[in-house]
């Protein structure tokens, strides 16, 4: 493989490979995601509907000021939503 390639081999029949393909996904992740802290109103769960959609959401809590949530999105995302940032 070339330097900079974002190819790895895996094997189907014997899992050889995987725990290195989901480790490179995670980097690629990381690079071009950025991490949040939000608090969305309950008055907003559409917002909330559209982080789980976009697969961003790590954690989730209802709380007397809204639902607050963990995550990864990309910059696009993040900044859609910066108002809610805590």
């Amino acid at each position: 493989f070339l330097p900079g390639d974002n190819s790895c081999t895996v094997s189907a029949t014997t899992g050889t490979g995987i725990p290195e393909l989901l480790s490179r996904i995670d980097e690629l992740m990381q690079a071009h995601t950025r991490a949040v802290k939000l608090l969305i109103p309950h008055s907003r769960y559409d917002i909330v509907n559209l982080l789980h959609e976009a697969g961003g959401v790590t954690t989730q809590k209802a709380e007397a000021r809204g639902v607050k949530i963990t995550g990864r999105l990309t910059p696009k995302a993040a900044e859609m939503v910066k108002e809610f940032e805590v």
